[in-house]
């Protein structure tokens, strides 16, 4: 496979991107994603070969269509839910963050409502 060097959509910032087996050639948007899962857009430049923890997702017709589709936008502030953890030597309380709801926007991009629960656990109410 081969690693590219890719300019971010958001600041021109270059970056290594593993191809992931796509055809890939210089001026191609594509979608690429880091170890923590974190998508990101970016131009594809002139081929490298060196070292990267990026790797090639997907191929778009430009900057704004990466960005409608794998931008995850965040609804209010966190909330995080304290619970108390009985054990037979007393009790512990720890913070949990819990699933949050997500809607879709009228542009198709999703929506996480942080300051929600979702009922139900991750897949919701009844699944």
């Amino acid at each position: 496979m081969a690693v590219y060097s890719v300019f971010l959509c958001q600041d021109g910032t270059g970056v290594n991107v593993n191809d992931n087996g796509l055809s890939l050639s210089e001026g191609d948007v594509i979608s690429f994603s880091s170890s923590t899962g974190d998508v990101i857009c970016g131009t594809v430049g002139t081929s490298l070969i060196a070292p990267t923890s990026y790797t090639a997702i997907a191929i778009y017709d430009s900057c704004y269509d990466c960005m409608i589709y794998n931008v995850v936008t965040y609804a209010n502030a966190a909330e995080d839910v304290c619970v108390v953890v009985c054990t037979s030597g007393g009790t512990t309380t720890v913070s949990v963050e819990p699933p949050h709801p997500v809607w879709t926007a009228l542009d198709g991009t999703e929506v996480i409502q942080m300051n929600a629960v979702t009922l139900g656990g991750i897949n919701g109410l009844n699944n």
